[in-house]
């Protein structure tokens, strides 16, 4: 894989967006900032816009609000199957999804201190 990014959720850091871009020798992990939708509707009222109104409402009618994983890879000769793959074995699972996100172990924590 010669380059790589990618904005996502944790299940770890369910309010947390979190972003990774690596190029070669270069590779930065970054905070995105909270989720539209895990502030609380007070809070957006006192932001006083009503397209961010619009959109947290937007939002919140969906499964996982505005939380998202979105992916690019570049590489030479890789194998889709394989990537897919381990990709895939990353998900919550069914029954994971039941538990406290909170519960699950951080792998960032060293990295990055967000509350």
């Amino acid at each position: 894989m010669i380059r790589g990014k990618w904005f996502t959720w944790l299940a770890s850091r369910p309010d947390a967006a979190l972003g990774r871009s690596f190029a070669w020798a270069t590779d930065t992990f970054w905070f995105g900032g909270r989720w539209l939708t895990s502030f609380l509707p007070q809070e957006i009222a006192a932001m006083h816009n009503p397209q961010t109104a619009r959109t947290y409402n937007y939002y919140k009618q969906l499964p996982y609000d505005d939380r998202l994983n979105e992916l690019v890879f570049i590489g030479i000769d890789m194998n889709k199957e394989k990537v897919i793959k381990k990709l895939d074995s990353c998900f919550v699972t069914d029954e994971e999804r039941e538990q406290s996100f909170l519960s699950f172990e951080d792998p960032f924590e060293k990295l990055m201190k967000v509350s």
